[in-house]
């Protein structure tokens, strides 16, 4: 994200494009100005409650909320949901729950537990008979294959 901060209402978040870009003019007042360079962009949120590492990323396809936040080492970047379907205050409230998940978890994205639950919920709905035809089938496939 680059270190200019912008501060955008709901309905400018939502009209932006990768054909325009915030920029603040002499007074330091955030205008809307032409991209020069029409590629996907991102910049930080300086709206009041943002918290750190807050902010969107213009796309080709949409805008979202992100957020960043420096664990030791890593940095993890999470998108947050798109402009169109969160109003900012929204989306500042969950990526503090997401600030709050990557520093309690030591650095883990909220979306590899994400999937971690997927998986825990899908398998807890496979019954023992169907769970034991799936091993015989992978056991089957390697026999095929020569293992």
């Amino acid at each position: 994200m680059s270190k200019q901060r912008y501060k955008l209402s709901d309905r400018q978040l939502r009209a932006l494009t990768i054909n325009e870009r915030p920029a603040l003019d002499a007074n330091g007042k955030t205008v809307i100005e032409a991209n020069p360079d029409p590629k996907p962009y991102r910049f930080v949120d300086d709206t009041q409650g943002a918290p750190t590492g807050f902010g969107v990323y213009v796309g080709t396809s949409g805008n979202s909320f992100e957020v960043r936040k420096r664990v030791g080492e890593r940095v993890v970047r999470v998108s947050l949901g798109s402009v169109d379907d969160m109003s900012i205050v929204q989306a500042h409230e969950k990526a503090r729950l997401e600030i709050a998940y990557i520093v309690q978890s030591g650095g883990e994205s909220p979306r590899r537990r994400d999937a971690q639950e997927r998986r825990t919920t899908s398998a807890k709905h496979i019954t023992v008979r169907a769970c034991m035809e799936r091993y015989i089938e992978r056991l089957d496939a390697q026999v095929e294959a020569g293992k």
